[in-house]
């Protein structure tokens, strides 16, 4: 089974840098800012007291709406963000335990699958780094499977030769949980914050900073210096919840510092007298 970020097909954000994303976005929010304002001065004459207030009212609950959106939106990305990280721990610890309980075979099981997890933990550090190199990606995964399964009939070998042996059969159920966890990952890598939510997001964010644009026309004054900060904090703030969402690419990534942990630990152990 591969994954792949050509498999979320038709989700044009998710595949475009997010830097990209953050140009492109100020540049709407400044043009926005532009055209309300240009607006607003256009009909101000035409407005009454009245009219200007309802403008105000409008602009704090367009405001109001597009906080609450980001709020949501951060949430869904950061929670998907805890959530990969955690599998990374979860992943060491299943592989950790099915390789201390390797060591209750009988020799050389033992040692033949004691080397099969070296190189495992090796392979899923190397999964980790891959980014958005396919072809990394897919040889570590490739490498991944073909592991798992030499794991696997070793595992159960040793289950066969060894019948009235607890060791084997502990070793079979942690080799089950490294595989499931194996699949969580992978599910995880693909469970993202959903585009058609950022689209929304994008939008009322263009036709927000458009209305405060408008109320600085109909007031008669312009504001370059404060429309301008609040296009680039939404701008950045767009920007921070895309990188979060993008467990492949971006400057926010999840460490696999437990599996270098491991692996370390791992050699240590196989260095020892």
């Amino acid at each position: 089974m591969s994954f792949d970020e050509t498999s979320l097909s038709g989700e044009l954000l998710y595949h475009a840098s997010q830097w990209l994303i953050f140009g492109v976005l100020l540049a709407l929010l400044l043009l926005a800012v532009e055209i309300g304002f240009r607006t607003g001065l256009a009909v101000r004459d035409r407005l009454d007291d009245h009219a200007v207030s309802q403008v105000t009212a409008i602009e704090t609950a367009v405001l109001g709406l597009l906080a609450l959106l980001l709020a949501f939106t951060f949430s869904m990305a950061v929670a998907r963000y805890e959530a990969r990280r955690a599998l990374v721990v979860k992943e060491a610890n299943a592989v950790g335990t099915a390789a201390l309980r390797a060591q209750l075979l009988p020799e050389p099981a033992r040692s033949d699958v004691a080397a099969l997890f070296r190189e495992y933990v090796g392979i899923r550090i190397e999964l980790s780094e891959a980014g958005i190199d396919v072809n990394r990606f897919q040889a570590a995964m490739v490498a991944t499977e073909r592991l798992q399964q030499a794991l696997w009939a070793q595992a159960v070998a040793a289950v066969r030769s060894e019948s009235q042996s607890l060791g084997p059969a502990l070793l079979l159920a942690s080799l089950n949980d490294v595989i499931d966890v194996h699949s969580e990952r992978l599910a995880a890598r693909e469970n993202h914050v959903p585009e058609i939510v950022l689209r929304l997001e994008l939008l009322v964010a263009i036709f927000a900073v458009g209305l405060v644009g408008y109320g600085s026309g109909v007031g008669g004054r312009r504001n370059p210096i404060s429309t301008t900060a609040l296009a680039l904090l939404l701008a950045a703030v767009v920007l921070l919840i895309v990188d979060l969402d993008r467990p492949r690419r971006g400057l926010i990534q999840v460490s696999p510092q437990p599996l270098i942990d491991l692996q370390r630990s791992l050699e240590g152990a196989a260095r020892a007298p």
